[in-house]
């Protein structure tokens, strides 16, 4: 069970009817995520807005360049970003590859390899594109690169509380935990300078060494195949920290301190 449906089901039990959307699933970079709110999500008037933010998110926004920064200022500039959708076509419709992808963790291995080139690849072209075009380019180039892409995940973060805003739709930020140096240390992919604004500009943020320090070196927080992704036990905590989270800040209490519910069944909340 992922995290976004632990927080419905938590929701749903402990507070009336509730509405999670899961816009930060993986794979999708942080601008991807803000124009699937904007265009899709809003359309179903979700009670919650769930972002999972990795720290691969600050490349895949360079990388996917739906967004840019002008003058300090968020912009669109492109409006198509289908990565590897055309090669993916073609391998699912041959039955044996389809098959290898679906039961086959050397093949996935090979394919997540030379996906991973391509996308290293990608990266550097546009890094170096944004150092011609905005001048990021001084001394310490690496350091410039890597403040525009906390700037641009700032603003893309920004706008998306600003919609969830105008929506009625609560955003909560997950903060979602990479693989440490042993096989159950981790470690939190926001950055420090970035953790301040996402508070700011969220309704709910989880940090992940809070919830999951306790845990640490005790329970298998990361699939042991594959890309490692998070396990079920940490979809289950974060999902958990996260609801409850909503319930304390989100909610409207009753002076019994229950939550209450509109009669539709749906959870009012303070905003």
């Amino acid at each position: 069970m992922t995290y976004s449906a632990v927080i419905e089901r938590y929701l749903n039990r402990h507070c009336g009817t509730t509405e999670v959307v899961n816009a930060g699933v993986s794979g999708f970079s942080t601008a991807e995520a803000l124009v699937f709110v904007e265009n899709e999500a809003c359309r179903y008037h979700p009670d919650v807005i769930v972002l999972g933010f990795f720290a691969n998110d600050l490349d895949d926004n360079i990388r996917a360049d739906l967004f840019r920064m002008e003058g300090g200022a968020l912009v669109p500039h492109r409006f198509e970003y289908i990565p590897a959708v055309g090669i993916l076509d073609v391998l699912d419709g041959c039955p044996p590859l389809r098959w290898l992808g679906q039961h086959s963790y050397l093949y996935s291995h090979l394919f997540n390899t030379a996906w991973n080139w391509k996308k290293t690849r990608h990266l550097k072209n546009a890094e170096h594109a944004m150092e011609e075009e905005y001048a990021v380019k001084q001394e310490d180039t690496n350091a410039g690169i890597a403040l525009y892409k906390q700037n641009l995940a700032r603003a893309l973060v920004e706008r998306l509380y600003a919609v969830c805003r105008s929506n009625n739709m609560a955003l909560v930020i997950l903060d979602i935990p990479q693989l440490g140096d042993g096989d159950h240390s981790f470690q939190s992919s926001i950055p420090a300078d970035l953790r301040t604004s996402f508070e700011m500009h969220s309704d709910v943020l989880i940090a992940s060494d809070a919830v999951l320090r306790d845990y640490d070196g005790i329970a298998d927080l990361f699939v042991p195949h594959g890309q490692r992704h998070i396990s079920e036990i940490t979809h289950m905590l974060l999902g958990v920290a996260a609801a409850k989270a909503i319930e304390r800040q989100i909610i409207v209490s009753r002076p019994n301190g229950t939550a209450t519910a509109d009669p539709t069944g749906r959870i009012q909340r303070t905003r």
